[in-house]
């Protein structure tokens, strides 16, 4: 047996003295190798996939050319590809709650501008309008949908990338005797 195939150890002595042990005898086999081999390219097949389906949105961003790959392995496995939700890429540009005068005084229109500063399109962001009192105090809340907003026959390809958006919602108040208004945009 040469070196290469046993474990030596040599220890050197004060003296100029040297030891040598067989710690164990080396058995190399092709066949092990190729079975760890196969164990790792399998796993790493298994964490790829998983990596693919976790980040699906993020990656028909980055890559449109394989959005309808990811469509089609979607629809075999029944999950969707979600538009994003960057909320910091949202603004609201301005707002406006006022009476019309064509209709019961209860009855007040709301107007929005939204703008997505991504240049990509986004899941369309809920809106949270909180009627408020002469102190500014809550006094009655509603969040608008997406269902809400958008008209029933509007195709729902998302948020436009670098678009605004005009939004126009017409609130019964009822016997609310609101001063004035917050608006904010989330996610649900």
């Amino acid at each position: 047996m040469n070196s290469d195939q046993l474990g030596l150890v040599v220890a050197n002595h004060a003296d100029g003295c040297q030891d040598t042990f067989e710690l164990f005898e080396r058995k190399q086999t092709g066949r092990v190798s190729r079975t760890w081999l196969l164990a790792n390219l399998l796993l790493s097949l298994l964490l790829l996939g998983q990596l693919i389906h976790g980040f699906r949105t993020e990656i028909a961003i980055g890559l449109p050319i394989t959005r309808p790959l990811l469509e089609n392995y979607c629809a075999l496995i029944r999950c969707q590809i979600d538009f994003p939700r960057h909320l910091a890429l949202l603004s609201l540009e301005s707002s406006d709650l006022r009476v019309n005068p064509s209709y019961r005084p209860e009855v007040v229109i709301l107007q929005a501008i939204i703008r997505n500063h991504a240049p990509f399109p986004q899941a369309f962001p809920a809106l949270l309008l909180t009627l408020t009192d002469q102190d500014a105090q809550p006094l009655a809340s509603r969040v608008l949908t997406v269902k809400d907003y958008l008209d029933p026959g509007a195709d729902n390809m998302g948020f436009a990338a670098e678009s605004e958006m005009v939004i126009q919602h017409f609130l019964d108040t009822g016997a609310l005797d609101a001063m004035g208004y917050r608006l904010e945009l989330f996610y649900p």
